[in-house]
């Protein structure tokens, strides 16, 4: 017969086992394991993420510190980076590095996941991104803007406008125009996506 055994810490352990058969003879005979030592698995159970502080236009590597039960470093693989709110902060994997540069000034929450020997972790830092020059992208969509609307002479799929502190206040799609009349005065960011998916981050400002 066979039997498995599976330890939970490391010593020396010992069997009594019975033994019988049809004829109605039986017995016992003892054995033991000596220097029995559980191998420890390397199992991702924290993912650090270091805060992150720069200004719009500036770009700079997530550094991340992955560690085992045992407090230990460990090497992991990273699955996923994602940021909230979503829009103003570009990430950029290269070959393994994760980068991101900020495109709109306010405080984003980042979350890096990670995966080791099957178990996935994740773990989030906060990115501030300061100043509001040079925010728009190069991949320019055209747009007229007048005191009460947006309007747009090229095909858009979809229009979206948020604030500063990344809160979306208009959110379109097939459209031509939007109307920004109630809005109050200050600076937006307006994010445009043609039919090809492309998009396109412009400043403008409510008068």
């Amino acid at each position: 017969f066979s039997q498995t055994v599976i330890p939970e810490t490391d010593g020396v352990y010992y069997f009594g086992i019975k033994w019988g058969c049809g004829a109605g003879a039986e017995g016992y005979f003892n054995t033991s394991i000596d220097n029995v030592v559980l191998e420890e698995v390397a199992t991702l159970t924290t993912v650090s993420v270091e805060d992150i502080n720069i200004e719009v236009n500036q770009e700079v590597a997530v550094t991340t510190t992955f560690t085992n039960q045992s407090g230990e470093p460990i090497a992991a693989t990273i699955t996923e980076v994602t940021s909230d709110p979503a829009v103003g902060l570009l990430i950029e994997n290269r070959e393994g590095t994760y980068y991101v540069k900020g495109l709109v000034a306010g405080i984003y929450t980042l979350t890096v996941t990670a995966e080791a020997d099957g178990v996935s972790q994740s773990g989030q830092a906060s990115v501030t991104v300061t100043s509001i020059t040079g925010i728009e992208s190069p991949n320019r969509l055209s747009f007229l803007q007048t005191n009460n609307a947006i309007r747009f002479p090229e095909a858009v799929s979809a229009v979206k406008l948020y604030s500063l502190q990344g809160q979306t206040v208009i959110s379109e799609t097939q459209t031509d125009a939007v109307n920004v009349s109630f809005l109050a005065k200050g600076l937006y960011v307006l994010q445009l996506t043609d039919n090809q998916g492309l998009q396109s981050l412009h400043k403008i400002v409510i008068r």
